[in-house]
């Protein structure tokens, strides 16, 4: 009697991937399954297999189950097998960037792209890169983990005037090719005109006044123009809104006027200082010295009666040039303030003196000031000023009801 050979019996260990282990996808990852021969004769096997490969390009969760196949009484094993297959993917958020205008040499402000990591694993950004003028002043090599973000920080400093195209080049190992963003930006040259180019105010008397003479500052270029000063020599002073910001073809007017302290010859500048540069306006004047001066530069006629005139005082002047001098007018700004005698209309000869008397006539009640400016003959600036003031008094009595 023969007795027919024991078969084999095969079992396995029950082994899977380790549910949750997550495989960048297109990268291989290797785990063994361990089959042991637990019967009494050898045991072969014939086939091992899925039905899928495992190294597949899914970024989902994948199940599968790993067949073996032998000559054992048990039949095939099956073993179960799962992961995740995980990439990272870049968001950069933007395709534009739009610097607008700035000014030729001036560095812009901070411009920022968010870069988000929107995949499931690490994203290793390896180079950010930027055509001038256009610079990044972030870090251009960084890791980014999945659901997170960080910052490309650019700039932009013209070199010349017109408009500039760029582009921002992000290479990663994300999938598809390096991310770019196109970048653009107009520099500008603000252009200053000012009109006149030369303030000429002549002869002006020492401690008087020149008449006030436009300067007119126009911004010729694309970008606003920020005046922030104007600066003139002593003497010379500059009306109108400082600081102040000049459109793209607009202007603005500015008033300058003399008044000099000390005789002598100016030859001179203003400045004109802008965000952009400083330009500047000639200036042109003689101070000359007074021809006339008074003994009395202020005269207080006191306290008169309405209706009535205060006592004389006189004014001596003397001619201090040269040569003589004729005065032409004398004029009073309250009518209250008379002159009694007027200055002669004749010539005073160098180094002569000519007098003339001030009244006070109140027509109302209180305090009164006034000035009488001195022009010489065939010109129109003030020679001299005389200050005067007074006071009127209301003495009428006051009736009341008497029983």
């Amino acid at each position: 009697m023969t007795t027919a050979p024991t078969r084999a019996r095969s079992t396995s260990t029950s082994a899977t991937v380790r549910p949750g282990r997550k495989v960048r996808v297109g990268v291989d990852a290797t785990r063994q399954v361990k089959v042991t021969n637990v019967g009494s004769a050898d045991l072969k096997i014939t086939n091992a297999s899925t039905s899928a490969p495992f190294s597949n390009t899914s970024t989902f969760p994948i199940g599968n189950a790993l067949a073996i196949e032998s000559d054992a009484a048990n039949g095939p094993v099956s073993v179960a097998l799962t992961g995740t297959g995980v990439e990272p993917a870049i968001d950069v958020g933007v395709s534009t960037i739009d610097f607008g205008l700035q000014r030729v040499g001036l560095t812009s402000q901070t411009r920022t792209v968010i870069l988000t990591n929107t995949g499931t694993s690490a994203l290793t950004v390896s180079a950010v890169g930027v055509s001038p003028p256009f610079v990044v002043t972030s870090q251009t090599s960084f890791v980014i983990q999945p659901s997170e973000a960080a910052p490309v920080d650019l700039t932009f400093t013209p070199t010349a005037e017109g408009v500039v195209t760029g582009s921002l080049t992000i290479t990663h190992d994300a999938a598809g090719t390096s991310a770019t963003v196109m970048i653009t930006g107009t520099g500008t040259v603000a252009e200053i005109d000012a009109s006149p180019t030369m303030l000429a105010f002549g002869e002006i008397r020492v401690n008087t006044s020149s008449p006030s003479q436009p300067l007119t500052v126009r911004n010729l270029g694309l970008a606003p123009l920020a005046i922030t000063s104007l600066t003139a020599p002593t003497g010379f002073v500059i009306s109108g809104q400082l600081p102040i910001s000049v459109l793209p073809n607009a202007a603005v007017t500015f008033e300058v006027t003399f008044t000099p302290t000390t005789s002598g010859v100016i030859a001179d500048t203003i400045s004109i200082v802008t965000a952009a540069g400083t330009a500047g306006v000639t200036l042109t004047a003689t101070a000359v010295a007074s021809a006339l001066t008074a003994d009395l530069t202020t005269l207080e006629l006191g306290d008169v009666r309405i209706g009535e005139a205060s006592a004389a005082r006189t004014v001596v002047v003397t001619n201090t040039t040269s040569a003589a001098i004729s005065i032409g007018s004398a004029t009073t700004s309250d009518p209250q303030f008379v002159l009694d005698p007027p200055p002669p209309r004749t010539a005073i000869a160098a180094g002569e003196t000519a007098t003339f008397a001030m009244r006070f006539v109140p027509t109302i009640a209180g305090a009164a000031t006034g000035q009488i400016d001195l022009v010489l003959a065939d010109e129109t600036a003030i020679e001299l000023t005389v200050v005067v003031s007074g006071r009127g008094l209301d003495l009428t009595p006051s009736c009341s009801d008497s029983v």
